[in-house]
């Protein structure tokens, strides 16, 4: 198994959404997670928040939230 990290987002100062590729099972999937920083060690670890999506499902789910935002847009503007 491995993983690559490609965008790590600081969602406050305790934790971001980090953006990875990786591979589970043998199938390369996109990693898009919640972590947060341990107190105790300062480690940053994932939580359960996030999805996990092969790869060839990724195209898919990029259209659909390009929809999902300009159906938000149209409707502020109204």
């Amino acid at each position: 198994p491995y993983t690559t990290l490609f965008r790590s987002m600081m969602k406050t100062e305790h934790g971001c959404v980090r953006v990875s590729l990786s591979t589970f099972k043998g199938v390369d999937r996109v990693d898009i997670r919640n972590y947060y920083v341990d107190r105790k060690s300062g480690e940053l670890l994932p939580t359960r928040k996030g999805i996990s999506i092969p790869v060839e499902k990724v195209d898919a789910l990029v259209k659909r939230i390009r929809r999902i935002a300009e159906s938000a847009q149209s409707s502020d503007s109204e």
